[in-house]
């Protein structure tokens, strides 16, 4: 149902829905498997229609850090991607778990959005989303303790009503760019401190 990741799908005419459906690739994914867009221009939009996306930025050195998670019904434009110049950094994506993940190119979507404001104003509401995530995320990690962050990154994974995770010291280690062996000694400070178990 294109209805659930694009809220303005009964405004386009049939022959765009046509072209959209026509070219659309939908792909499932297992957990910690990354995303790679196999095709020469790879500046279109990726739709998360059920699980996680990890969007990433990683070092020559193997570290990483998370910018964002984007969630069953978000979308992330990668238009980044075909317009980087040398030295420019380029985001990883990665199935932060099972999920199933839509990719729409934009010399699909860009003739369309020209025609059907509606289209336009979802792309350039979507562009701001990810620039405020971004903000958002740079502002945290730069701004507070690591443990801060640590607590941060648990609260973000619990899902309503649980009080459970299941994440590894070396994932949290990755989101935020850091060592397994200093993650450790936070969360072993968090659990005497009480907040976790």
């Amino acid at each position: 149902d294109f209805k659930t990741f694009i809220p303005c799908w009964d405004t386009l005419r049939d022959e765009h829905k046509r072209m959209i459906a026509d070219n659309i690739v939908i792909r499932t994914y297992t957990a910690g498997e990354s995303i790679i867009i196999n095709r020469t221009q790879k500046d279109g939009m990726i739709f998360v229609l059920d699980g996680n996306l990890r969007v990433y930025l990683a070092s020559d050195n193997g570290r990483e850090m998370t910018f964002f998670n984007i969630k069953s019904g978000g979308a992330f434009c990668i238009m980044t991607v075909d317009r980087a110049k040398e030295g420019d950094t380029v985001p990883c994506l990665q199935a932060a778990q099972k999920s199933i993940m839509a990719y729409i190119p934009r010399e699909v979507l860009e003739p369309i959005a020209l025609k059907v404001p509606e289209l336009a104003r979802f792309v350039f509401d979507l562009a701001a989303d990810i620039a405020q995530a971004i903000i958002n995320s740079n502002r945290y990690y730069f701004f507070n303790t690591l443990r801060g962050c640590v607590a941060k990154l648990i609260v973000d994974r619990c899902e309503p009503g649980k009080a459970e995770i299941k994440i590894t010291h070396e994932e949290i280690a990755n989101s935020l760019a850091s060592t397994r062996v200093v993650i450790s000694r936070e969360l072993e400070t968090l659990a005497e401190m009480g907040f976790i178990e």
